[in-house]
């Protein structure tokens, strides 16, 4: 009479289980190299604003100024949030991800206000607020190979998820993107 031990071969649940652990730890590496690939170096430039389309966006987002009113921010005429506002009048690109860098910027220029060391860098200025926007920038470039990993393995399965998602962690193209502030990416 046999009994059941330990030693006894896994049951197809069992490897199943097994499978998507070992394909939640490949996700987690791969997610884990894509942020160091995009995040390394954020500040690559020394500070320089070599990127003309960063260069600009850099200068705009820290002449606008947040607003509680989102009455305010709504009417484009009187918004200080809008670059037209702030005599910038050639500007083409979108709003939203200059607006959400300047509330995040603000954010972190407070966060060091209260902190013991303070930051190295003033934000919510020209000096500052370009590393805020690249991060910003690194942070959504990661969320798309999380996001191209669900579409692969809703489609296929979990292992086409999986390359595609490390196909797109080593892309240079969105590795490159992600060090700047800009729109693009």
């Amino acid at each position: 009479m046999m009994r059941a031990t330990d030693d006894a071969p896994p049951t197809p649940s069992r490897r199943k289980e097994n499978w998507e652990l070992v394909g939640l730890v490949a996700l987690v590496l791969i997610l884990g190299l894509a942020a160091w690939f995009r995040f390394s170096g954020i500040r690559w430039d020394a500070d320089t604003h070599i990127h003309p389309d960063e260069r600009f966006l850099t200068e705009t987002t820290s002449l606008l100024q947040t607003t509680t009113n989102p009455l305010t921010y709504l009417r484009s005429s009187e918004s200080p949030l809008s670059p037209y506002n702030v005599n910038k009048t050639f500007y083409v690109y979108g709003n939203f991800p200059m607006t959400v860098v300047r509330y995040l910027a603000e954010g972190v220029a407070n966060w060091c206000e209260g902190s013991a060391d303070g930051c190295a860098y003033l934000y919510t200025d020209y000096t500052g607020i370009h590393i805020v926007g690249r991060a910003m920038s690194a942070t959504l470039d990661l969320i798309s190979v999380l996001f191209i990993f669900l579409v692969g393995a809703r489609l296929y399965n979990w292992r086409v998820g999986l390359l595609a998602a490390l196909l797109m962690a080593l892309a240079v193209m969105p590795i490159q993107q992600s060090h700047f502030y800009t729109m693009d990416n």
